[in-house]
Parts: structure tokens; C-alpha cells; sequence
């Protein structure tokens, strides 16, 4: 990873704003306390958190225990870094993180994270600290669901599915921003129910506009067909 990459969160850090899928840039490196200082939003704490504003020391040890994360002293020999079998990772006053861009204009210092992987029963099976991204200079059309893009360049060619030709071109924000490479007419497909919703909805009129608002005029709608018709 290098500035200039384009990055993809793989965790939700800012409920419905900075999530997993969202898109961005690596524009530097920088440490907790330069983004503190700067006012740039952390992943996994808040820096206006009055707790954060005091030394830099002072503010170190108290983003790694909100990051979960062993603090050392600066000038540590590496050696002492190294941890052992089932311990915390650790990090330094130094230590630097991607510090990214995202397509919303918002900036976020990607410190670890944790990630965990319960079991059926509730039980922890195990546990790790990661910088929540991957490189994304390509997506899949199911990863780029829900998102908006400046510049989108679409391959149909794979596309399977109903559907997938929609939400493939309607991530572009425009179409100046958006290139299509292998067209195919016959990659467009609609779900024959969808069109039925369609034909359906605008048989309504206007006093029927309350009923479709209500979760009656879906169940009525779909009442007459299996799962196999809507499969």
C-alpha cells in the first residue's frame, strides 16, 4: 500500500458514513497524534474526545487502550516489539498509518481495528487486529452495491444474473463518468416478477396511493406466486 492506491474499507467505522465498501484514496501517511492534532477522524475513536487532548504521551497510551493496541516507548529496541504467541500486537509513538480520502471528501487515519469470528454458540473463536482496508482498484458488481462513483468503468462481459447490468451502471454518478467495455444488449435482463410489480403499480390510481405504501400491496402482489417463480 502507497499513497495514491485506491482502498476499500472492509469494516462498517462510521455508522452510514464510512463503511464496508466505501471508497477512497491514500493521500499520506501520519501518526495517531498528527491526526489528533489535526482534527482527522480516527477508525475506532473519537479525537475531539477530551481524553486524547493532552501530551502526546499522555494520548498515546490512551488510544491504545481504546484501540486495543500494547503502547511502547519510543526508542524501544525492536526486538521488545515482537509479540508473543496469543498477546496484543503492539505499536510505537511512530508508527504511521495510511491516511485516506474517501469519495465523500471525508478523511480517516486507518489504525487496526478488531476484527472478530464467533461461533453458533456466541463463543469468541478468534480474534485479530487490522488496518480495515484492502486495494480496490477494481470491485465486483455485488461489492459496489449502494455505492455512488465519480468514474466507473463497467465490463459486462461476465455479467449472469437479472439485475446485475442495473446495479453495475447505476453506480456512475453521471455519464460523463461512466465507460462501458463489451456492451451486450442481451446482458440487460429484467426479472420478469419486476416487470409484473410495474405493470401491476401503475395499473393503480391516485386514491390507491396509500394503499401502496403499506406492506399489504406487496404481499398482495406476490401472493399468487411459489418460490420458484420469485427465485
Amino acid at each position: 500500500m502507497k499513497v495514491g492506491a485506491q482502498v476499500m474499507l472492509i469494516k462498517n467505522v462510521v455508522q452510514g458514513t464510512l463503511v464496508n465498501g466505501s471508497v477512497g484514496s491514500v493521500i499520506a501517511f501520519a501518526t495517531v497524534y498528527e491526526a489528533i492534532q489535526h482534527h482527522i477522524r480516527i477508525a475506532g475513536i473519537d479525537p475531539e474526545d477530551k481524553k486524547f487532548q493532552g501530551s502526546e504521551e499522555d494520548t498515546l497510551i490512551e488510544v491504545s487502550k481504546a484501540l486495543k493496541l500494547q503502547y511502547t516507548e519510543p526508542g524501544e529496541e525492536p526486538q521488545a516489539q515482537q509479540q508473543q504467541s496469543g498477546s496484543q500486537p503492539k505499536f510505537s509513538i511512530e508508527e504511521k498509518w495510511p491516511l485516506v480520502r474517501f469519495t465523500d471528501g471525508l478523511l480517516l487515519l486507518c489504525t487496526p481495528v478488531e476484527f472478530t469470528v464467533v461461533g453458533i454458540k456466541g463463543n469468541l473463536e478468534a480474534r485479530r487486529q487490522q488496518v480495515p482496508l484492502i486495494l480496490a482498484w477494481a470491485l465486483s458488481i455485488h461489492k459496489s452495491q449502494g455505492q455512488t462513483l465519480e468514474r466507473v468503468k463497467i465490463d459486462m462481459e461476465h455479467i449472469f444474473e437479472k439485475g446485475q447490468a442495473y446495479v453495475a451502471l447505476s453506480r456512475a454518478r453521471s455519464m460523463d463518468g461512466l465507460q462501458i467495455f463489451n456492451f451486450n444488449h442481451a446482458k440487460i435482463q429484467v426479472h420478469p416478477l419486476v416487470l409484473k410489480w410495474q405493470e401491476f403499480w401503475l395499473s393503480l390510481g391516485d386514491e390507491d396511493a396509500e394503499f401502496l405504501d403499506s406492506e399489504g400491496a406487496f404481499d398482495s402482489f406476490f401472493e399468487p406466486f411459489d418460490d420458484d417463480d420469485i427465485l
